[in-house]
């Protein structure tokens, strides 16, 4: 029963018809005499859930085109009408009652919506046309988040800074610097639980002991040649462009635009960046959850980053289901990795360390050489698209998403590459 509440709790599932029993009494008790009586607090609380509920089923059923009214929490003779329609589209007995088979057809036919918004506060959008260094707008602190807590054990609250993200583990860890992707600390773990794996420090590159003598010069080294992203899709199940995985809609490639206009559709707020790198958030009540985006100088967008960490773990084979709908190569693929690059192992490293790598990039000149630790994944993945799940003992505590198009990182460097032999050329007098 705790597992079904939980997955109640997170898709609504359920919501519209305890709601609708609670109206029921509430009415029957509307007859008998008033009297005065104290309303315990987690009662309230419980009630004040099961009316936002209600009002998010509302609002997906208006954006279906079934006229549920105004989403007030509340369902009346409007709404149940609504709900019977709804019913009726799918084949179903029109009860004016959602089950919980209904509720996720529900989900999933008006999914991509941002639906937490309408009738409440109104999503922070980021400014047209100011990716990146968006600037963090004004609006109340996000509620606290609650650490991540071990399995089966209920979340404690944890004050959470504005901007900042809690970090995977028992104890909660300084916020970090804006821009920066939330980290998953490799704290202790329940046995079964395996922990999100690292990256580790970048090999430097080792200066020469001895000093460059006459005859003693290398010959330079080969550029990499993959530096088309349509050749590299081809050779990928998706084979096209437009077939590519997405998140929330944006692919590989998309411009800087979309990308911003996406995350104000999808009531996205809190955003950080610095030119080249945008990252924005939102939370719910049963979920936090992180999308990033990097862009080169001709626009477009070379790496996509997204962390989704429930507050309380899910069961394992509902969240399998619900990824296998939207990107089923990922799931069937080895390891959660498809990738036109033999050598890749970007599956081997969570989310927030190849950001960090990624970062590196970020807010410096075009003409300033590409990382060496970004160039090699760039040559071992010309393009990667991962998918992995950190999970234990049947359920589920985060989901990281990550693309990226390692032809783009091998063009800047060409470019850079090319802009420092032209200043050389220019410098140089003999």
């Amino acid at each position: 029963m705790a597992q079904q509440r939980l997955v109640e709790g997170i898709f609504a599932l359920g919501g519209a018809m305890i709601l609708n029993e609670m109206n029921e009494r509430n009415r029957g008790q509307n007859t008998a005499p008033r009297r005065t009586q104290q309303v315990d607090p987690a009662t309230a609380q419980r009630a004040a859930e099961e009316r936002e509920q209600m009002r998010l089923v509302q609002v997906r059923l208006n954006t279906l085109g079934f006229d549920a009214g105004s989403p007030d929490g509340l369902s009346g003779p409007k709404t149940r009408r609504a709900i019977s329609d709804f019913q009726a589209s799918i084949g179903m007995a029109p009860t004016g009652k959602l089950t919980h088979e209904q509720i996720a057809v529900l989900y999933q036919q008006s999914a991509g919506i941002g639906g937490g918004h309408v009738g409440g506060p109104q999503p922070v959008y980021p400014p047209s046309g100011a990716f990146p260094a968006l600037v963090t707008p004004a609006a109340p602190p996000m509620a606290a988040t609650p650490a991540f807590p071990s399995l089966g054990t209920p979340a404690t609250p944890t004050a959470v800074a504005p901007g900042a993200f809690p970090a995977l583990g028992g104890a909660p860890t300084p916020p970090a610097p804006a821009g920066n992707f939330p980290a998953l600390a490799a704290t202790a773990q329940p046995v079964g639980v395996p922990a999100f794996p690292t990256i580790g420090t970048p090999v430097a590159v080792a200066t020469p002991t001895n000093p460059l003598v006459a005859g003693s010069a290398q010959a330079s080294q080969a550029l990499p040649t993959a530096t088309s992203l349509a050749e590299e899709i081809i050779k990928t199940p998706f084979v096209s462009a437009d077939k590519q995985p997405a998140i929330l809609g944006v692919t590989l490639g998309s411009t800087a635009e979309d990308f911003t206009l996406m995350l104000g559709e999808n009531a996205f707020g809190n955003c950080t960046g610095a030119p080249g790198a945008q990252q924005c958030s939102r939370q719910t009540a049963t979920l936090s959850d992180v999308v990033k985006g990097w862009v080169a100088a001709d626009g477009q967008l070379w790496a996509m980053a997204r962390l989704i960490q429930f507050n309380e773990p899910v069961p394992a084979d509902f969240i399998h289901g619900q990824f296998t709908q939207t990107y089923p190569e990922l799931m069937a693929a080895p390891g959660g990795l498809v990738s036109s690059g033999e050598a890749c192992e970007v599956n081997a490293q969570s989310v927030p360390a190849l950001a960090a790598v990624f970062d590196q990039r970020a807010g410096v000149p075009e003409a300033t050489e590409v990382p060496s630790a970004l160039l090699d994944m760039a040559v071992q993945c010309p393009l990667a698209y991962s998918l992995a799940f950190n999970e234990g003992n049947g359920h589920v505590a985060a989901v990281q998403v990550l693309f990226f198009d390692g032809t783009s990182v091998v063009r800047q460097h060409v470019a850079a590459h090319e802009a420092l032999q032209t200043q050389l050329g220019a410098d140089l007098k003999f």
